[in-house]
């Protein structure tokens, strides 16, 4: 019998997967959260803001355009901008100003899809740190070469990329359709910037709020409870901020007790990425169009609202580093 000799030799054969780790929990996480019950229609949700603006920037065109349409398409138009608070400005007037109406309907939509976000991190993200540690699946996780931060980052895709498909998509879906019905390359010129604020807007807002929900699914073993803390640190800061704002003289708190409602303060930076201030300093209209942005809410404070993100989001990701951390130093040891 032939004498068989046991040493390392370096392995010379061809690996069976070739993805990168973070990349296989990505697919595993989106795996799971589609299967969720009602998973697409909580995901598709953002689609009916993004035909509202679609119809919104048709009708611009079709009131431009003049014809025997304009009058009752002109009618049309001031309808759908109510329900966006956007309303007390004739519809040849918005003609004449359009790329700024663009801007105002986009900021109007991120109070819908703000609210689609929460939903999307309650149902689909609590659950992404907080499983494995219920099922007990890290040990298996970390049994391979996989650290911290690659676990972390295939977690955080997943809440990513889910949160997108109701604040990211949406908006670009509602930008192509605006560019398609106008008169394209003319428009595409005139609203290249907003394009790269839109996308600059939404993964902001889809990474911030991934990396908060990831740190409360890293401190909670139960998914529900992740849910209702996520949920209640949304309304709690903004009750509080309430009854601060109810307790200033203005009627709007100033100062560090005037950054306290993460809503408020993601309404600030999106208010601060789209230059809204400058685009509607350009119509000439800044008495009209600013109470249509609420740019005495929104338009102040914002170094405040974006030192508060900020804070938030360093908080959030030292949390989840030191909690992975640890669960791998458990797991390797036991």
């Amino acid at each position: 019998m032939p004498i068989r000799r046991r040493e390392y030799r370096r392995w010379e054969g061809e690996l069976g997967d070739r993805r990168p780790s973070w990349f296989a929990i990505l697919q595993n996480g989106l795996r799971l959260g589609l299967k969720q019950k009602h998973a697409t229609l909580v995901l598709w949700a953002g689609i009916p803001a993004a035909l509202l603006a679609g119809l919104i920037f048709y009708l611009l065109v079709v009131v431009g355009r003049g014809g025997e349409g304009a009058g009752e398409a002109g009618r049309y138009l001031g309808g759908l901008l109510q329900i966006l608070a956007l309303h007390g400005v004739g519809a040849p007037s918005l003609v004449e100003m359009t790329v700024p109406v663009w801007h105002l309907v986009f900021f109007r939509l991120v109070n819908y899809q703000l609210l689609l976000v929460v939903v999307v991190h309650a149902k689909f993200s609590a659950d992404l740190i907080a499983g494995d540690l219920r099922t007990r699946a890290l040990p298996i996780y970390f049994s391979k070469p996989i650290t911290p931060a690659t676990y972390l980052l295939g977690k955080w895709m997943v809440a990513f990329l889910l949160a997108s498909a109701v604040i990211l998509v949406p908006n670009l879906l509602a930008y192509t359709a605006g560019v398609l019905v106008s008169d394209t390359f003319v428009r595409l010129r005139e609203t290249a910037g907003l394009f790269l604020r839109l996308v600059a807007l939404s993964v902001g807002i889809a990474g911030v709020s991934g990396l908060v929900v990831l740190a409360i699914s890293a401190l909670i073993r139960d998914r529900r409870a992740v849910a209702v803390a996520w949920v209640a640190l949304i309304l709690v800061a903004s009750l509080a901020q309430g009854v601060f704002d109810e307790n200033s003289p203005g009627g709007i708190a100033t100062g560090p007790v005037g950054a306290v409602s993460l809503y408020r303060n993601a309404m600030r930076f999106s208010y601060w990425i789209l230059d809204l201030d400058r685009v509607i300093d350009e119509t000439g209209q800044r008495r009209l169009l600013s109470g249509m942005a609420g740019s005495d809410v929104y338009g102040t404070g914002t170094g405040g609202a974006l030192v508060v993100l900020g804070g938030l989001t360093a908080l959030a990701l030292i949390v989840c580093l030191k909690r992975v951390h640890r669960f791998q130093v458990a797991a390797t040891s036991a």
